[in-house]
Formats: structure tokens, C-alpha cells, sequence
């Protein structure tokens, strides 16, 4: 010493920052402390990169990107002191470029849909507001075809008075959900020839049938592979329900000799112009679904 009462000396602390994923600082930080009243100078905390998880979003063809699908991934922000942040997806600070893929997905009314085969990647940014720091990372989105489960009759079965029509249709379902109207490219079948008939179709996405007589027939159809069957099955106005006969009129069904005493004809709600004579002992005529 030289006999000073004060001394002031300056001295550096070097610190070594762990890093964040995508951090590499150019050189090595320095901490300064500053005798003779100065202060501890920290360094600026920075955004140093950004990871979309998982990397790649699968479609199929036709489906859209939902808040469900959107859950599964996530966007998280890396900083310079080691420190990290979760983003959301819809946060002001987030911006997307969807160039790469406009090719195989469309928007309509902010709703993404893929429409063909094919991948491309989504470029994600996020701006950090205090340093203005932007950092990208990529989502790559892979579209497929879909594929087909199932297809249905609707409805699944058909019971139809004689001289009535039936519609149906069939609907083809996918593996993601989604399911189609594929009437008009199906090819139908019918198992006999005689009960049902074709007819003139309401809509090019149905098809019609007539009933022709009392009797079951099953109609088929095949798409894409898959094939499914609707049991038709063809009754008549009146049905004596000891016998399970149908008839046309009320009084055929009573003139039947199989139509015995004590017997029930049961009678479906239609206009009836005849004139009925019983000669039956102990004969129920009741109307449809009536005790009596």
C-alpha cells in the first residue's frame, strides 16, 4: 500500500449462459461489475428460436383442420437465459405462410381443408415484442387419400304396403370421419325379380322402388369395394293376424277359408270403397295398432 485510505480497483466476472435450443452466441458474454458506484449490468434476455411439435400434421383428403387437431400441437419460444415460453396458435404475435402448400389445402371462411394428395410445409413465425426478435420454424403437412370403411344402406331396412314407393340411399364412410352420398355411383342388385321394381328417382342422390307384391326381396349395392344390403320387405293393407296372411281388400281376407272363427283381420288406415259382409263367427276387424 502507499498509504492511500481509498482504493479502487476494477475487476470482470465472465458467466457462461446455458443455451437454449438454437442458441449460439457469437462470442462469450461478459458481466461487468464497476467499482466507485456502479452497477451490475445484466445482458438483454433474447428470443433465440422457436419449435413447433410434432413436426408434421397428417390429412386425409376432405378433412379440415380443427381446434381438436390443433390441440395436439404446440408452439414453444426459447430464450437466451434458458428461459422458455408455450405460444398459442392464434397468438397476435404468430404468423403463418402457407405458400407451400396451397396446392393441397384451400381455405373457406377461415376453415382449412385439404382437397389432394400431397405435402408441403407451413413456415410458423413468432416476433417477440420486447426485442422485435422474429424466429421461424416449420410444420410440414402431409395429405393422403382417404380411405373408405363402409358403405350403408339408409335406412337399413325397408317395409313398404303393396303399391307403395320406398326411397333409400346409400352413404360411403372414411376412416377420419367424414362420410359421403354415393347413391348415384353405386351398382344395385335386387335378389328376385317381381316383389319391388324400379323407379323414377326423386334426386340423382336417391333411389326409388315400388312395392309390387306381398313378399321380401333384398337389394344390394357395391362401391369402392364394400358392399351392403337393404331387406325390403312388402305387406299388404289388411293382415289376419292368426294366419300372418296379408290381402288387398278387407273382404278377400274375410272369404279366405283359412280365415276361421275367432280370428283377428287387422285392417292398416286407408279408405277402403267396399262393402263388407262377415260371415265369420267371432270375427275381429280392427284397425292398425288398436286393442280393438
Amino acid at each position: 500500500s502507499d498509504g492511500a485510505l481509498d482504493v479502487t480497483q476494477s475487476f470482470t466476472i465472465t458467466v457462461s449462459v446455458a443455451a437454449a435450443p438454437g442458441y449460439a452466441p457469437a462470442e462469450e458474454e461478459e458481466e461487468e461489475f464497476v467499482g466507485g458506484g456502479g452497477g451490475y449490468i445484466p445482458p438483454p434476455v433474447l428470443l433465440t428460436s422457436i419449435v413447433v411439435l410434432p413436426e408434421t400434421m397428417t390429412l386425409f383428403v376432405g378433412e379440415s383442420i380443427t381446434e381438436d387437431i390443433l390441440a395436439a400441437y404446440s408452439i414453444t419460444a426459447y430464450y437466451s437465459d434458458g428461459s422458455f415460453e408455450d405460444i398459442d396458435f392464434d397468438n397476435y404475435n404468430c404468423d403463418y405462410d402457407f405458400t407451400d402448400v396451397d396446392k393441397i389445402i384451400e381455405f373457406s371462411d377461415d376453415v382449412v381443408t385439404a382437397v389432394v394428395e400431397g405435402t408441403g410445409d407451413v413456415i410458423v413465425s413468432y416476433t417477440d415484442e420486447e426485442s422485435g426478435i422474429t424466429k421461424t420454424d416449420t410444420l410440414t403437412i402431409i395429405v393422403i387419400a382417404a380411405l373408405l370403411d363402409r358403405i350403408v344402406f339408409e335406412p337399413e331396412d325397408m317395409e313398404l304396403f303393396v303399391g307403395e314407393f320406398g326411397i333409400f340411399e346409400v352413404i360411403a364412410h372414411y376412416n377420419f370421419g367424414p362420410t359421403k352420398n354415393v347413391t348415384n355411383d353405386c351398382l344395385f342388385t335386387l335378389a328376385s325379380i317381381g316383389t319391388v321394381s324400379w323407379a323414377p328417382s326423386p334426386s340423382s342422390d336417391k333411389r326409388s322402388i315400388k312395392a309390387l307384391k306381398v313378399g321380401k326381396t333384398i337389394i344390394a349395392a357395391s362401391y369402392g369395394g364394400m358392399t351392403d344390403t337393404l331387406v325390403v320387405t312388402v305387406i299388404d293393407l289388411v293382415l289376419n293376424t292368426d294366419t300372418g296372411k296379408y290381402y288387398h281388400t278387407i273382404q278377400v281376407a274375410i272369404d279366405d277359408p283359412l280365415t276361421l272363427p275367432g280370428h283377428t283381420i287387422e285392417v292398416a288406415p286407408e279408405t277402403y270403397d267396399e262393402v263388407v259382409e262377415v260371415d265369420v263367427e267371432g270375427l275381429t276387424i280392427r284397425g292398425e295398432s288398436l286393442d280393438a
